[in-house]
């Protein structure tokens, strides 16, 4: 045979044939400075940063390389190979990034098309067209409203001394908005916004914002309020806004019970107990209206203990009414139920009602308590012949041995008794 030494060496070789996947989906354009969508642009240049996601664990860096030429008509030579900062963003996954600027004409507004060049370490080349739709905005925003959420039957709006969140609803069809940029005005000074999304139309809110007490003031947003290319605000209209800082009184909270049979047995009206339902209303003084009423019945309620109650004017006053509270908790209760009250200008009010409810268990009447039986010779007279053919009265003192194991901290009380019997002479 042949020893080891006559058989010559081997070469492995791996081939990679997979290579690079460019992940057109993940491509954004987005402003340096803010990291937000670019949708628009205008006439001057904007500070950009291009990003895309490249699939491939042996991505040669060194190889990721753009076309952005469509971007910028001032660069076309420059931006026909930028190349990128590439950084691993999950496993098998780099994300690459170009800094460049965007500065085109109005004519060339609509899609834009980049490409995206990427190699691995073997050679495997990959090519993707991206198109970016782009369209030109020199529109400034216009404010449709601004308010504090608060406002009175009549249309007033309303604001606290201190505390106030104020909303604006904003028109704005390009760009979009930064918060710093959109600033309020109030007769104490100016805010900027402290948060601006986009919904049906932009929201900016300013919130905790401290107005001139008493009286009324005026707000607005005005010129000096930007969209995220510079397009300034169509000055908006002062809002006036009335000052409320006075809290609802609480005139009475009266609680009631439903009759009829509930949870098995009639209800003892004047007399809660477990699992009966409960009507309750509250009567308040409140000039400038009652936003929300809620009542929390953790004391009396198992699961989501807190609702609203449904509030109306009668004359006068506001009546807050729960019209189906049920008793679900177990064993004899003795609390107070807690009510909070927030006007339409913000300010609460807190109330509280006391309650007792008495246990309800299951069983027949002999489960928790037995009744002697009358012995009628103890059975006494009681002489009320004091008119004509009025026929004399008798009592007897009834032996009554409870056996409930719950025991009793009190007297007992009797709420209701039912007699079922009858009388025969000579018996």
């Amino acid at each position: 045979g042949q020893s080891s030494e006559d058989y010559g060496s081997c070469t492995v070789v791996t081939v990679d044939k997979e290579g690079v996947s460019i992940l057109k989906d993940s491509a954004q354009l987005s402003g340096k400075e803010d990291n937000l969508p670019i949708t628009h642009f205008k006439d001057s240049e904007i500070q950009a940063e291009f990003s895309i996601n490249i699939s491939g664990a042996d991505l040669d860096k060194e190889k990721v390389a753009g076309n952005f030429t469509a971007l910028n008509e001032d660069k076309t030579e420059e931006y026909k190979k930028l190349s990128a900062e590439c950084s691993s963003a999950a496993e098998g996954i780099n994300n690459c990034k170009f800094e460049l600027e965007v500065k085109l004409s109005k004519a060339n507004a609509g899609g834009r098309v980049v490409v995206i060049e990427a190699e691995d370490l073997a050679g495997n080349a990959a090519s993707e067209e991206i198109t970016i739709d782009l369209g030109y905005d020199e529109v400034g925003p216009v404010v449709s409203s601004l308010t504090t959420g608060s406002e009175e039957t009549d249309g007033k709006l309303l604001a606290r001394s201190e505390g106030s969140t104020f909303t604006a609803q904003i028109t704005e069809e390009g760009i979009g908005l930064r918060k710093e940029d959109v600033i309020l005005h109030i007769d104490t000074g100016t805010s900027q916004a402290t948060s601006c999304e986009k919904k049906d139309n932009w929201e900016c809110k300013w919130e905790d914002i401290n107005s001139p007490g008493g009286g009324t003031f005026k707000a607005s947003i005005g010129a000096d309020s930007e969209d995220r290319l510079g397009n300034k605000f169509t000055a908006s209209d002062e809002y006036e806004f009335i000052v409320d800082d006075t809290m609802a009184i609480v005139n009475w909270i009266r609680i009631k019970q439903k009759a009829g049979i509930i949870a098995g047995r009639e209800a003892v009206i004047g007399h809660i107990a477990t699992g009966d339902v409960l009507v309750i209303k509250a009567n308040l003084t409140e000039a400038s209206g009652i936003k929300s009423a809620v009542g929390n019945f953790t004391v009396i309620a198992e699961g989501n203990t807190e609702e609203a109650g449904v509030c109306s004017k009668e004359g006068n006053y506001i009546i807050c009414t729960w019209p189906n509270i049920q008793i679900t908790k177990k064993g004899a209760i003795e609390d107070k139920l807690e009510f909070t009250f927030t006007d339409n200008a913000g300010n609460e009010k807190t109330a509280e009602k006391e309650i007792i409810v008495s246990e309800s268990v299951e069983g027949e009447p002999s489960d928790f308590y037995t009744m002697e039986q009358v012995d009628k010779r103890y059975i006494t007279p009681i002489d009320k012949a004091v008119m004509r053919y009025l026929r004399p009265v008798y009592y007897y003192t009834v032996p009554f041995k409870l056996k409930y194991d719950g025991g009793c901290d009190s007297d007992i009380e009797v709420v209701s008794i039912y007699l079922d019997g009858s009388c025969k002479k000579g018996s």
